[in-house]
């Protein structure tokens, strides 16, 4: 036996289940492991490099992948290429000789496939494969309809998101520029009122300075028979205009700048971002089917009016009709199976533990116990 598939001695001729094409025509006998889609040529471990050095493009399936060989038989291992002859039950798998040694001998349960078939090709099981097939091969078409449409749709989210992304960014530059420019604004605010203050200040230094050398020389050149008391009186002056001088030197601060102090929040809160926002997968749900059902019964005085309802751990549903102050009771079936008057309008409902649901009744708070057959009234709570 030869690996990888049936061998049978036929005189002194090896039979292979496939043999290789290149081989027998040069009048050998080879067991074929591979088979080129393109050139529907059978190769052996050995011309399959060769095959392999012409024609780089082809695609060539090995053993694992035998159900895309040409020629290939249901009736025959997908992995071995041997005839299948029986079926393990113990893994509900189809097996031939070298699936049984290599995986199954342990097994407890191992069927004869002709035993397991005689008589098979009557059963409705079998009759009725066809019409499953196809209507799976219709719900086939439709997913690929379905995803052909959700890949054109994809496409266009994506396209959309760029979109949104790029007008995100742009509207981030937007806020950026306009920060800066204030930011600016607010520099040249400060610039024309620094240089202001400074023309001023220079001014006013050149008008001091000129005012006490005027009137120095003036105190210099006083002369007569006043001089004594004019010369008192210009020293005043002077004293006075010095003391006004020595104000403003003192008033007049030495400025080293401007400086900038960057909001220390921006950068951090920008390099902690991940992005610039979620993106999610939207999951489309479709309604298979819908139908409708109505819970009114015979005592009912008006229209049911729906404002409260949750399922029981055992399927039941349990309704609050507000209109006729009453909660009932559904069945699997969705029939009114039970229901409970009220003595106020019904506000909310929902479901506690087991068959436990609380109602809240005008003022109060009813607590109930549900079943298929009664209700329970348990504690009621006021405000």
């Amino acid at each position: 036996m030869a690996a990888g598939g049936l061998s049978l001695y036929k005189g002194s001729d090896l039979i292979h289940d496939y043999s290789c094409s290149t081989c027998e025509e040069n009048d050998l006998n080879a067991e074929a492991q591979h088979f080129c889609t393109q050139c529907e040529h059978y190769l052996c471990d050995k011309c399959v490099g060769i095959h392999g050095d012409y024609f780089k493009k082809h695609v060539v399936y090995g053993r694992k992948d035998i159900q895309k060989w040409a020629g290939f038989s249901m009736d025959r291992c997908a992995q071995h290429g041997n005839k299948l002859d029986v079926h393990c039950d113990d893994h509900q798998e189809l097996c031939c000789s070298i699936c049984v040694a290599l995986n199954h001998r342990i097994c407890s349960s191992i069927s004869h496939l002709p035993d397991l078939a005689r008589g098979f090709l009557e059963t409705a099981e079998f009759k009725q494969l066809p019409a499953v097939v196809d209507k799976m091969r219709s719900r086939l078409d439709e997913l690929k309809n379905v995803r052909t449409k959700d890949q054109d749709y994809f496409i266009d989210s994506y396209k959309n998101i760029i979109a949104e992304v790029k007008a995100l960014r742009k509207n981030i530059n937007t806020i950026l520029d306009q920060l800066e420019r204030k930011t600016v604004e607010q520099l040249d605010r400060m610039m024309k009122d620094l240089e202001k203050s400074i023309k001023d200040d220079l001014e006013t230094c050149a008008q001091m300075d000129h005012q006490l050398k005027t009137m120095l020389e003036k105190l210099q050149q006083i002369t007569g028979k006043n001089k004594e008391t004019s010369s008192y009186i210009g020293y005043i002056k002077c004293q006075s205009k010095l003391s006004e001088a020595t104000c403003f030197v003192q008033e007049i601060r030495q400025n080293d700048g401007m400086k900038f102090k960057s909001d220390e929040s921006v950068v951090p809160f920008l390099r902690n971002l991940k992005n610039l926002g979620d993106i999610k997968q939207v999951q489309v749900y479709k309604t298979q089917s819908s139908a409708q059902y109505s819970i009114k019964i015979k005592e009912d005085n008006d229209v049911c009016d729906i404002v409260g309802i949750c399922e029981l751990p055992g399927g039941e549903v349990v309704i609050a009709d507000l209109a006729n102050y009453r909660v009932k009771l559904l069945n699997k079936t969705y029939r009114v199976t039970y229901h409970y008057n009220l003595p106020d309008v019904i506000l909310h409902l929902c479901h506690i533990t087991d068959n436990d649901v609380a109602v809240a009744v005008g003022t109060e708070v009813h607590f109930l116990t549900l079943t298929r057959a009664k209700e329970t009234v348990g504690n009621r709570f006021k405000n």
